[in-house]
């Protein structure tokens, strides 16, 4: 039975040499089981950036055009993202024949920032085959 569960981790490092918030520490942790066709995870993953990413100006200005004349705006939020992200990550793989797989995964946001994708829930479906 025990050489049909396995435990995975992964943690690491990311370094952008211009822009702080594309630095980020990354991890990831869970564990596997495989009966007969059928392998089954279960995890939970996250990152946390060195800066939150700014996704547009707080102050923008408008130059004057022969229609508009100058202008300021300011958002009226917070322009940045959150810097902290976790998630809980489900997959499943199934051998259909002896050289394709079904493989299936999804990733459930558990810390919500602002900038994570609209989806509540993230899929993927593929399917592998080996050579």
């Amino acid at each position: 039975m025990s050489d049909r569960i396995r435990l995975h981790s992964d943690i690491g490092y990311n370094y952008d040499i211009d822009e702080a918030s594309l630095r980020r520490f990354t991890w990831r942790m869970g564990g596997s089981v495989a009966i007969r066709q059928v392998s089954v995870d279960l995890g939970l993953g996250g990152s946390e950036y060195d800066a939150p990413i700014q996704w547009t100006p707080t102050v923008l200005h408008g130059e004057r055009t022969a229609t508009v004349p100058p202008f300021t705006a300011r958002a009226l939020d917070d322009t940045t993202a959150g810097d902290s992200y976790v998630d809980v990550l489900l997959g499943m793989k199934l051998r259909v024949t002896e050289t394709w797989i079904l493989a299936g995964a999804v990733t459930i946001p558990v810390v919500r920032e602002e900038f994570q994708p609209d989806p509540d829930v993230l899929w993927t479906l593929a399917l592998e085959r080996y050579f």
